[in-house]
C-alpha cells in the first residue's frame, strides 16, 4: 500500500474555514481611525488584528455574499466567497475572477 501512495505525492493543504465559520470584522487602529473590513474565522480575525497592531472594533452580522466579495479575506486556504469560474485540474486550484 505504501508503494501506491508514492505514485500520487500530495502536499498538505492549508485548511480553510468553512463558509458557516466566517466572521466579518471591522478592524481599527488603536486611535480608532482608518477602519478596515476583513473576514475569516474568529481566530484568524483576532490574530490578524494583533499582528497588525490593531484591534477588532466589532463583528458584523448578516453580511450578504455579494458584499463579502468586496472585503479582504485574511484566512488561510481558499476564500469561500471567491467568485470561481472554473477549476484547473493540473494545479488542483480553483480559477478565480477578481476583476469586479
Amino acid at each position: 500500500m505504501e508503494n501506491q501512495l508514492e505514485l500520487f505525492p500530495t502536499q498538505p493543504k492549508k485548511v480553510a474555514g468553512h463558509i458557516d465559520q466566517m466572521e466579518f470584522a471591522r478592524v481599527v487602529k488603536e486611535d480608532g481611525g482608518s477602519a478596515e473590513y476583513v473576514y475569516g474565522t474568529y481566530e484568524e480575525c483576532e490574530e490578524y488584528a494583533n499582528t497588525k497592531g490593531k484591534w477588532v472594533d466589532r463583528y458584523l452580522d448578516h453580511v450578504a455574499p455579494h458584499v463579502a466579495q468586496g472585503l479582504k479575506y485574511i484566512g488561510e486556504g481558499h476564500d469561500p466567497y471567491a467568485k470561481n469560474i472554473g477549476f484547473n485540474y493540473e494545479t488542483h486550484e480553483p480559477i478565480v475572477d477578481d476583476s469586479f
